[in-house]
């Protein structure tokens, strides 16, 4: 079985079907953390709203070295009990370096959402080039309640270096990811938060604190089968820490818009959430 059905069986398992009842009831659940060499080996670098600079750099690795570094990310897996060896074609399976693996649910669920997303939020900061949060919606058209995945970026903890050996080396097949499955509010939440934060300026150095903060952004994209993604919504929002406003054209002139305080822009992310999960 090639790994995308491998996926499908494995997010709509029994254990999967747990994870999600246990979000609806406690708001969040912690999945296992990926980086850029494990997304790749199950066909992550496909994933058309996932991070470019992961596909780019898995494409650029010439085909022996990576044959060799699939291994290296499946034997790693293994080890971390997020995939287990089973006997050669099993349904539900997946082969991986002529070996035959069932993924766990805390592996499958993030490779479905992103695969095969409904909706994707996908923020950024105008004018910086940084790692920022994602949201996946599996593919359940109509269900607003269904929990999300959200993708964090995260730096690499000395404490779990061991876990994640020779990742500094690899440029962004080494960069670390970590995973939520939430409810649509805490999705709201968090993104919320996010936006409330301001994020550093473009260029401390030219311009000072004069200079204004650049926007977040967050862009909802739907992803229908076979088609490419479309940008179907975009929020704009500028905060100093306190309050935030929308922006909705350039030049801006943050005074003359409304202020939202977090109750109120988490208000307006859930009702984004709410409206893209149709």
């Amino acid at each position: 079985m090639d790994v995308d059905r491998a996926v499908e069986a494995a997010a709509s398992a029994e254990g999967a079907r747990r994870l999600l009842d246990r979000a609806r009831e406690e708001g969040r659940v912690e999945l296992k953390p990926l980086y850029g060499l494990e997304l790749c080996t199950l066909g992550g670098h496909r994933h058309a709203l996932g991070d470019e600079s992961i596909g780019t750099a898995w494409s650029r690795f010439p085909r022996r070295s990576r044959s060799r570094a699939a291994e290296f990310a499946t034997e790693g897996l293994v080890s971390r009990g997020l995939l287990t060896e089973q006997p050669p074609a099993l349904p539900g399976t997946v082969e991986l370096s002529g070996r035959t693996y069932a993924l766990d649910p805390r592996l499958a669920l993030p490779l479905w959402a992103r695969g095969r997303p409904h909706y994707a939020v996908v923020t950024e900061v105008e004018g910086r080039a940084l790692r920022t949060p994602r949201l996946f919606a599996p593919a359940t058209p109509g269900d607003a309640a269904r929990p999300l995945v959200v993708e964090i970026p995260e730096p690499l903890p000395a404490e779990h270096a061991d876990d994640f050996p020779h990742a500094r080396k690899l440029g962004p097949l080494g960069w670390l990811y970590r995973y939520l499955l939430v409810t649509p509010q805490v999705a709201a939440t968090l993104l919320a938060d996010l936006s409330m934060r301001p994020p550093p300026p473009p260029d401390p150095s030219s311009g000072g604190s004069a200079a204004p903060l650049p926007a977040r952004v967050l862009s909802v994209f739907h992803h229908p089968d076979g088609k490419r993604p479309s940008a179907t919504a975009r929020v704009r929002v500028t905060s100093d820490g306190v309050s935030a406003h929308l922006l909705r054209g350039s030049p801006r002139d943050d005074a003359a818009l409304p202020a939202y305080d977090k109750p109120a822009l988490e208000a307006v992310i859930a009702d984004l959430l709410a409206r893209a999960a149709v």
